[in-house]
């Protein structure tokens, strides 16, 4: 059994416990850079000699900006082609914080400036009541998840993550 450490979230000393147990149970860890690796070491949760870095990584050249597909990406999301898009990729949920960033876009949001939210998740329910009390909602939008990021991507102007970790 393996697990894969994407980040380390303090929790109670109950729940670091219970991690630290269940620890024993797995055969290996992967972190996903260095710095995860340091963490976890420091925290005691894994044991030294399992523990593997294989960093994250993308294939750069399926994210080239390409006019075409951000021109039919827009259209097809409901966004001005001339304006600026703010967007975010992941999990809807609470760790991911989407909320925070709506709220540090919606300043900005007008005619000429949308935040696009991509994905599905536990706290989609408490996004879409966030997006309805802006002063125009239509200023944001929820996509569900899509296979097609590559594509998607083409459509920001800048990729933003409110992440707490």
């Amino acid at each position: 059994m393996i697990h894969t450490q994407h980040g380390l979230h303090e929790g109670s000393r109950g729940q670091r416990l219970v991690r630290r147990q269940l620890g024993r149970l797995v055969d290996g860890f992967v972190a996903i850079s260095p710095d995860i690796a340091h963490q976890a070491r420091t925290s005691h949760e894994l044991g030294e000699g399992r523990l593997e870095v294989i960093e994250n990584g993308l294939r750069l050249d399926r994210f080239r900006p390409d006019p075409e597909q951000r021109a039919a990406v827009r259209v097809e999301l409901g966004l001005p082609a001339d304006g600026f898009v703010i967007g975010n990729v992941g999990r809807i949920d609470e760790f991911k914080n989407q909320r925070l960033l709506l709220a540090a876009a919606a300043p900005l949001l007008s005619e000429r400036v949308r935040v696009v939210f991509v994905g599905d998740g536990p706290a989609e329910a408490e996004l879409a009541l966030a997006i309805a009390r802006l002063p125009n909602p239509a200023w944001a939008r929820m996509v569900a998840r899509r296979d097609d990021l590559d594509r998607v991507l083409n459509a920001f102007d800048v990729f933003a993550l409110a992440s707490r970790s």
